[in-house]
């Protein structure tokens, strides 16, 4: 594992292959996100710098923290909200956690990982474990608008509809056209012309909404039907259309664990 840093890192990426605490019920919650044990939240600073049609978000994490998910500067668990003094000054629009890794997105559209590093699911280009957040250099100006996490994986989209997955690849959930893993972000160029507009992570498998049409691409893992493709042998290993939903626009798109669920325009 990596040594522990007390503030946010910046390395570049190569290709493919601290702590204060505060009183948390005084402030608002737009966001919650949560790991295997270690949940998260975003919450509104009362003091900001920012200017008065918008404001930054702070995060504050607790729980499990033996592999730095917690971002704190360590690898100690907490038992009550604790802020992440690290990404003070950095505007956060939204998390995720991931099994043992957390990432959020900030409002200038990077990105940034830290936590358990093993299979590339940080996407810094090697497997070390991070303490502290980390920018990804690879992402930055690509401009993200949406960042999730699988329980080994991790998956972005760009403000022009790109997706972007890294980490373990396993059951093909990356999108890549096989089981490798990538330790860096890589577009799923299977699903170039198509822009996403909502992306969501399971366990094994991977989903996304396109932004033309509502139309539900799934891959991954097969298993119990994890894909929705009418089978349970095998994986998909490349995006590929839900069929039985090609008539109904899809608006709201979650997955989780083993299974997913969208809600459409019919309600």
């Amino acid at each position: 594992m990596s040594g522990q840093r007390t503030s946010a890192e910046s390395d570049a990426a190569p290709g493919c292959s601290l702590r204060e605490t505060r009183q948390s019920h005084s402030h608002h919650y737009p966001a919650v996100a949560s790991g295997v044990a270690h949940p998260s939240t975003n919450t509104t600073t009362t003091t900001t710098t920012a200017s008065l049609d918008h404001c930054c978000l702070a995060v504050f994490t607790w729980g499990r923290g033996e592999d730095g998910q917690l971002g704190l500067g360590d690898a100690s668990d907490q038992e009550e909200p604790t802020y992440v003094d690290a990404l003070r000054g950095v505007g956060v629009a939204q998390i995720a956690c991931g099994s043992g890794h957390t990432v959020v997105l900030t409002t200038q559209g990077d990105v940034y990982t830290w936590g358990r590093g093993d299979d590339g699911r940080l996407g810094h280009g090697e497997n070390m474990w991070k303490y502290v957040p980390r920018l990804t250099l690879a992402l930055r100006g690509r401009n993200m608008v949406q960042v999730t996490c699988g329980s080994y994986h991790t998956a972005a989209v760009t403000s022009t509809g790109d997706l972007y997955t890294w980490g373990g690849g396993m059951y093909g959930k990356l999108g890549h056209g096989n089981e490798a893993g990538c330790s860096a972000p890589q577009r799923v160029d299977a699903l170039v012309g198509l822009p996403v507009a909502q992306i969501a992570c399971g366990s094994r498998h991977t989903a996304v909404v396109t932004a033309t049409g509502g139309a539900v691409y799934t891959w991954g893992d097969k298993e119990n039907g994890v894909a929705g493709h009418g089978d349970t042998e095998g994986h998909q290993y490349a995006p590929r259309r839900l069929e039985r939903l090609a008539s109904t626009p899809v608006t709201q798109l979650s997955a989780f664990g083993f299974y997913t669920a969208v809600g459409t325009e019919s309600g």
